[in-house]
């Protein structure tokens, strides 16, 4: 969100100082820079069902393909947006990082996919650490 919006003002000072919260509510009848319904699909199903889920309806002033492009127009004062907490190292300067905790709950699943006929060493040793991993979490 841009430090020049009223939501910025009214909720800059609330929880810590790097990431003040900002309860889903206030994002109703907001300006957001959205995914485009043509660009990454995960991400668009993913905020439309977030907004669904809290009855959310914002107000949609730019749909984007990158992620790096939504950044930079939120940076520039356009709307707010969003974003995987991947990016967070990216926004710039004009930008006020918020934490919503009812978005906790919406976690971004990722998926490992290859070519069964793969011989590369590097392959080998992420799906054996893959299996480590599921072993050790079944427990």
């Amino acid at each position: 969100m841009s430090k020049n919006s009223k939501l910025y003002e009214t909720y800059r000072s609330s929880g810590d100082d790097q990431y003040p919260i900002l309860p889903i509510s206030a994002l109703d009848g907001e300006e957001f820079v959205m995914y485009a319904t043509n660009g990454p699909a995960y991400f668009y199903e993913l905020l439309r069902s977030i907004f669904t889920l809290w009855q959310i309806t914002p107000r949609s002033v730019q749909e984007i393909v990158e992620v790096y492009t939504m950044l930079q127009l939120v940076d520039s004062g356009i709307g707010m947006a969003l974003v995987p907490s991947s990016t967070y190292r990216w926004v710039g300067s004009n930008t006020q990082l918020f934490r919503v905790p009812e978005l906790e709950q919406h976690t971004i699943n990722s998926t490992l996919i290859w070519k069964t006929e793969s011989r590369n060493p590097a392959l080998r040793r992420v799906l054996h650490l893959t299996e480590k991993l599921e072993y050790a979490s079944s427990i």
